[in-house]
């Protein structure tokens, strides 16, 4: 039997949302008895909406009946403003449906700027059309999916239509607004900063080509991963890695890359780290990168990239499918992996003398002439015995995980700018992960403009 007012009174709130759910439930069970489960969760889900919009709705109202007409501080100069317009309607769309506020509206003649107070002690973003719960959520879509994909993942978890472009706009919004943020201050919100030195850092660095529109209908971009000892030693493909590492991308020069990278090594310890690897594929804007950045770093060139131009060169000499190639590639790649370089600079010099066509010889100089500008970096017996990474397999995972899944699909052609601003809201979610991406930028943009006034 139904409660009567008299005992309504004494439940607690808890208690009379209980209460109401089960008079829901009796008078659903009444109307529909044939219902499937779908059926009846749909039609459940659409109660709870409608219940939460109208509810929304009230407290909405009641903040803005609850806010005066007295004159408010300026949130640029501190001076008090006079109401220029009462009562100004904002239509917003809310996790509970299409909602209308309505505040006042505050012109700064001497900063020649308006502000909300209603819409800044309820935390409304200052742009855009959807709170930032929403926001949030869109924008956990929109670097994930496709903008149309988004959209409509968008309705299959929450059953009301945004379009394809509200997406775009999140994610540009947003975007722009972490280009505001320091790249200091975005490291320590993406991330908490390492407090103990680590024993050892390691750097991957490494460029790859995004379909872009205009002139240049490729351009490169470059990613660069930060991790340490423990999180190399997981594997490449480990979860730790992702979680704990920190990532930095831009479709751009290396200079582009240069501040956000330097803030991420600072923050993950580079500077009191007892030893830095900088793994690299041999490109020379890689070098000079660490150069700057890490010049007490150990360089070393990524193994595999050793052992391609090694069967390159194999393949020059004797063709793809002579068995000689086998017995070329296995000789060479020893040589190297006990860090007999000199010795394979003699045997290759050696070479020279036996090859008849200039494409053979062109190999064996090409060859040569790597091995010489990376002698250095390829001592990988050495690197081994002391425990340093000689692969870059966690940088080449980051171009799959951080850049490709959203940023090479089928017939996508990225105008350069907003590639760009993708390939770094990508890193900056890769390195915050899901749940904290949205909230760090919000922090760092608010502390970035805090520290310029």
């Amino acid at each position: 039997m139904p409660t009567s007012k008299a005992d309504l009174s004494s439940l607690s709130t808890q208690e009379l949302l209980e209460e109401f759910a089960a008079e829901l439930a009796r008078r659903g069970a009444a109307e529909a008895p044939a219902e499937d489960m779908s059926t009846m969760e749909l039609a459940l889900e659409a109660q709870a909406e409608a219940l939460k919009s109208a509810s929304l709705a009230r407290r909405l109202e009641r903040r803005s009946g609850e806010e005066d007409d007295n004159p408010k501080q300026c949130p640029r100069c501190g001076e008090q403003v006079p109401v220029k317009v009462k009562k100004r309607p904002r239509q917003v769309r809310t996790l509970s449906g299409l909602q209308v506020l309505r505040r006042n509206y505050h012109y700064c003649k001497d900063c020649q700027a308006g502000f909300y107070p209603l819409d800044a002690a309820l935390g409304m973003p200052e742009g855009g059309e959807v709170t930032q719960e929403v926001e949030r959520r869109i924008l956990d879509f929109g670097v994930s999916d496709t903008f149309n994909e988004a959209a409509q993942r968008w309705e299959v978890h929450y059953g009301w239509t945004i379009s394809e472009n509200l997406v775009r706009r999140v994610v540009e919004r947003v975007g722009r607004m972490q280009e505001e943020c320091e790249p200091e201050v975005l490291q320590e919100e993406l991330q908490p900063v390492l407090r103990q030195a680590p024993a050892l850092v390691v750097l991957g660095t490494d460029g790859s080509m995004i379909p872009t529109r205009g002139e240049d209908t490729w351009r490169e971009a470059k990613v660069a991963v930060v991790s340490r000892e423990e999180v190399v030693a997981a594997g490449r493909e480990s979860p730790s890695v992702r979680e704990q590492a920190r990532y930095v991308a831009v479709v751009g020069s290396p200079e582009e890359l240069k501040g956000e990278l330097a803030a991420a090594l600072k923050a993950h310890g580079a500077n009191e780290a007892r030893r830095v690897v900088c793994l690299g594929d041999g490109a020379a804007w890689v070098w000079n990168l660490a150069e700057q950045l890490c010049p007490q770093a150990i360089q070393v060139l990524d193994w595999r990239h050793a052992q391609h131009y090694v069967v390159e060169c194999g393949k020059a000499l004797f063709g793809e499918d002579d068995a000689c190639l086998g017995v070329w590639r296995d000789t060479a790649e020893k040589l190297l992996w006990q860090g007999e370089t000199e010795v394979l600079q003699r045997e290759l010099e050696a070479c020279l003398f036996l090859c008849g066509t200039d494409k053979e010889k062109k190999a064996i100089v090409t060859l040569k002439r790597y091995c010489s500008n990376n002698a250095q970096r390829m001592q990988y017996a050495t690197f081994r015995e002391a425990g340093l990474p000689v692969g870059s397999g966690i940088v080449e995972s980051a171009h799959r995980h951080v850049l490709q899944q959203r940023m090479k699909r089928a017939g996508q052609h990225w105008v350069p700018q907003r590639a760009h601003r993708m390939a770094r809201l990508r890193a900056a979610y890769r390195t915050a992960g899901p749940k904290h991406f949205h909230g760090a930028i919000y922090a760092a943009a608010a502390r970035s403009a805090a520290s310029s006034t």
